[in-house]
């Protein structure tokens, strides 16, 4: 018997093509319909990025008859894969999407990934919940988890004599 999931989502094809989850294939076919109506265009599935380059060295290997340099390989780039990557019609923008169970349940490796990806490339993964979630809107950290808290950190910031007082009794 197999490997049981980490977050018991069951693999699901559709039209062939293997999917992580039913959320996945959800998401993939509301998308379809979004290209088919002009709102997106060149959809893909399971993109790779490489976040960071491999780590190679040259070594000199002696043979019986001469020395041959050899490009060996240090350590094994760091790539993300993608969910979907499409293009938005209405500003021309890439989105890189990622379906996701819940903001709670994202594991640490993740968090990095997309730290690095944003680094890299210049704009965010999209953290999608919910397979029929609009494809138009701001990539300013919507859908990603942190929205609660930097509306969280911002009212904290700003003086307000009336949590001010309730603070001091606490």
């Amino acid at each position: 018997m197999g490997k049981r999931p980490k977050y018991g989502n069951r693999k699901v094809t559709f039209k062939g093509e293997t999917f992580d989850s039913a959320r996945e294939r959800d998401r993939y076919i509301y998308l379809l319909e979004q290209e088919g109506r002009g709102n997106i265009m060149s959809l893909r599935r399971q993109v790779t990025y490489e976040l960071v380059p491999e780590i190679t060295e040259s070594v000199e290997v002696r043979l019986k008859t001469k020395t041959k340099t050899v490009v060996k390989v240090v350590q094994r780039a760091v790539t993300y894969r993608c969910d979907f990557e499409y293009m938005r019609c209405s500003d021309g923008a890439t989105v890189v999407e990622d379906v996701k169970i819940c903001p709670t349940l994202i594991p640490k490796e993740y968090v990095i990934k997309e730290k690095l990806f944003r680094w890299r490339f210049g704009f965010p993964i999209r953290r999608v919940y919910s397979a029929t979630e609009s494809v138009e809107g701001t990539d300013d950290n919507k859908g990603n988890g942190n929205d609660k808290k930097d509306d969280k950190k911002g009212k904290e910031s700003a003086f307000d004599p009336r949590t001010a007082r309730a603070r001091a009794k606490v």
